[in-house]
């Protein structure tokens, strides 16, 4: 019984290291590979190697502080996120992208396998000030292999174009591994249970 009990306690452990979400798990972004100089919260806080955290994990959903994005005018402006564990090419969407930007603002959202050769996979554009939005994307079986790098740059420049990032999230299923030892403790519990009844 207390082997079963481990079993299954170490099953559960695995599946909760990512957020579920639906069906599928979320696998956040773990680092912030490159950004240009002007990257800063809405606060205009300009964000540093100690700072990048801002754009890691989990959404927090801080207007203010916890965020990393561009303002004002400065031009080229971008952002590469970087996952230890590579995005799969699954049905259906693949990147999710939680942010908010003025009216006119207007980015690129590029993957990469390799961080040196990126494809363009959409575009995200304007939203209301302040507001917080989810956009997605399907790699759409553009690449070769699972994805390590997303990259957002600035397009448009101007009034109402700045752009601020929360969270970067690869869409995954749960470990095959993870999903059968769950699988199987619980079988072994039903019928330990079963026998015991």
């Amino acid at each position: 019984m207390k082997f079963l009990l481990t079993l299954l306690s170490i099953a559960l452990a695995v599946l909760s290291s990512a957020r579920v979400a639906g069906a599928a798990m979320i696998d956040w972004a773990d680092d912030v590979e490159d950004y240009s100089s002007s990257i800063q919260n809405y606060a205009s806080i300009m964000m540093d190697e100690s700072t990048t955290w801002w754009l890691t994990g989990p959404p927090d959903g801080d207007i203010g502080d916890y965020v990393g994005g561009w303002r004002f005018n400065a031009p080229n402006e971008y952002i590469v996120m970087h996952w230890e564990t590579a995005i799969p090419d699954l049905p259906g969407d693949d990147l999710m992208i939680h942010l908010y930007g003025g009216p006119s603002a207007v980015a690129n959202v590029l993957a990469s396998v390799d961080g040196s050769t990126f494809t363009n996979i959409g575009t995200l554009d304007g939203g209301i000030p302040l507001e917080f939005r989810q956009e997605s994307f399907d790699f759409d079986a553009r690449f070769g292999a699972d994805i390590s790098y997303v990259k957002v740059e600035r397009v448009a420049i101007g009034p109402q174009t700045g752009m601020f990032f929360d969270a970067f999230g690869g869409v995954d299923t749960p470990e095959p591994g993870a999903t059968t030892l769950l699988l199987t403790a619980a079988a072994f519990l039903a019928v330990w249970w079963r026998r015991g009844s």
